[in-house]
């Protein structure tokens, strides 16, 4: 049994580096995830390499910067899981910093 059991996590950046780190350890501690990055052949790696795992992970196609992908990787959680019980800003832009309100606040359950 994992500490993040039934939990869905949504990570920028998940695509390489410490994106893809933390999505890999959420999914080993039984989230699942979506991977929310512009790298498309990173992020089906990452998916492949979650499912190995033994877990769940979706890629989502996500420019930071535009607050609709944001928006539509949020949506994608809740459309194939549940809503989020976290969202991790791994990937973040100095050209608009003001981005993150479109990320959802962290549940409680």
């Amino acid at each position: 049994m994992g500490r993040l059991d039934n939990k869905v996590a949504v990570v920028t950046g998940g695509a390489s580096g410490m994106g893809r780190a933390v999505g890999l350890r959420f999914v080993r501690e039984g989230a699942a995830v979506v991977l929310a990055d512009l790298n498309e052949q990173g992020g089906a790696e990452v998916v492949r390499e979650c499912a190995a795992a033994g877990g769940k992970a979706v890629f989502q196609k996500t420019d930071v910067t535009s607050e609709s992908d944001v928006k539509a990787a949020v949506a994608r959680a809740v459309s194939e899981f549940e809503p989020p019980a976290a969202c991790v800003r791994n990937r973040s832009t100095r050209r608009n910093p003001s981005l993150s309100p479109a990320l959802p606040p962290m549940a409680t359950r």
